[in-house]
């Protein structure tokens, strides 16, 4: 699955970290209605099923 994110500009320290959640609510969208059961979302974090995050680095 492709996400498109909104811009977002952040100065990250060299040698900080980032941490990255994945949720499945926007708090912005509040006309949604709640699912149940709630979705469940699987991060695969296998040589054979990778997942990744592309960010860009601007210097």
């Amino acid at each position: 699955m492709d996400l498109d994110m909104l811009p977002l500009s952040s100065v990250v320290p060299a040698g900080h970290r980032l941490r990255v959640t994945v949720t499945g609510a926007d708090v912005r969208e509040s006309a949604r209605a709640e699912t149940s059961p709630a979705p469940v979302y699987t991060v695969r974090r296998t040589s054979a099923q990778p997942s990744s995050i592309t960010l860009t680095v601007v210097r």
